[in-house]
């Protein structure tokens, strides 16, 4: 079944290799009826040390579905590339004439030619709420300085989480909750 969505925009998912948000983006993507024109996957060391980092932080509680298993009988193909702002993935980028691509954990700053690209940019969702919680451990600074969870989708730009935001939303986080919830 096609949605209006998929007749009117062209997207693409990008992640770096095995990340869980870049996972979760695309089951969020697949499960209100978009299919992705492309699933762009960094394979690098940093992406390879980054996952060692997000797998300590998360203590190896949560794992979600694989790429495989997201994409199991869909006709969607997977790109690797070496960096996300590379001459070659520019090359793909264009290729694929996108409307905008979701990013689920992209490898580092993304350079201003490759955030051009796309015709409505690229949206990336932050588990903290910007513009105060910006960085990589959100989560736990808002824990260290009480202030409320949340979380918010905004336009990336050559900056670190500092994008116009599309929508913030606190999340309600109690004692006994888990990663996922």
């Amino acid at each position: 079944m096609t949605t209006a969505l998929e007749k009117e925009c062209r997207v693409a998912v990008m992640m770096t290799e095995k990340n869980p948000a870049g996972r979760e983006y695309l089951n969020a993507v697949l499960s209100v009826g978009i299919l992705p024109v492309a699933v762009i996957v960094e394979c690098s060391e940093a992406a390879r040390r980054a996952l060692e980092n997000n797998t300590l932080r998360m203590g190896g509680l949560y794992e979600p579905p694989s790429t495989a298993d997201l994409l199991h009988g869909r006709d969607v193909p997977v790109y690797l590339t070496k960096k996300h702002s590379s001459p070659e993935c520019n090359i793909l980028l264009k290729r694929l004439s996108l409307d905008f691509v979701v990013a689920g954990g992209v490898g580092g700053i993304l350079r201003k030619d490759t955030l051009e690209l796309p015709k409505l940019g690229f949206i990336c969702c932050h588990p903290g709420l910007l513009p105060r919680m910006r960085g990589s451990n959100p989560l736990i600074q808002a824990i260290l300085h009480d202030y409320p969870q949340g979380a918010t989708c905004f336009q990336m730009d050559e900056g670190i989480d500092t994008g116009p935001i599309i929508h913030a939303a606190p999340l309600d986080v109690r004692r006994g909750n888990s990663y996922e919830m």
